[in-house]
């Protein structure tokens, strides 16, 4: 008889105790260090703004952008975005749509954290190095300034780190 999914994470976590641990450290301090004062700094910049009001199209219009006549890049990033703005209502609960989509960066930043950690383990590096080394990745004034942006890029990121490791997200 197959485990169910729930039982397969469940026998995982077990057997990776220390691992479950750090990712849980980590994801914790880098939450918190990068949700601080998130929407005061960095100050705003218009791409964020155009990515938001792309996202915003495809959630409200169900159009690729808000603009007929619009060149630009590809919108995986912006359609990922939408998604988290309708399944979360993200738009109604702040009063800048530009925190809105910060919010779905800091997502993608605490998934970037695990998977950075699960790259460094596949490679067989060992848990607390890995740990270190996400860490400093995590606590990088850059990287805090960064992945704080709504930009395009954060979204290729956590894709690249996937990617990378060749990693099957299926549990």
């Amino acid at each position: 008889e197959p485990k169910s999914k729930g039982n397969r994470i469940l026998n995982w976590i077990r057997r990776h105790k220390l691992d479950t641990a750090i990712i849980a450290f980590l994801v914790l301090i880098s939450g918190i260090v990068s949700a601080v004062n998130m929407t005061g700094y960095p100050q705003r910049f218009e791409d964020e703004g155009t990515y938001v009001s792309q996202a915003w199209a495809i959630k409200e219009q169900g159009t690729l952008t808000h603009y007929t006549y619009w060149y630009d890049h590809p919108p995986v990033g912006w359609i990922q975005m939408a998604g988290h703005l309708a399944l979360t209502d993200a738009l109604d609960r702040y009063g800048s749509a530009i925190t809105a989509g910060r919010e779905f960066m800091l997502l993608l930043h605490l998934a970037t954290i695990v998977l950075l950690f699960a790259l460094a383990r596949r490679l067989g590096i060992g848990s607390i190095a890995a740990g270190i080394g996400t860490l400093a990745y995590g606590l990088s004034p850059l990287v805090i300034e960064f992945s704080r942006y709504v930009l395009l890029d954060n979204v290729v990121v956590t894709g690249r780190v996937v990617d990378g490791a060749g990693l099957d997200l299926a549990v």
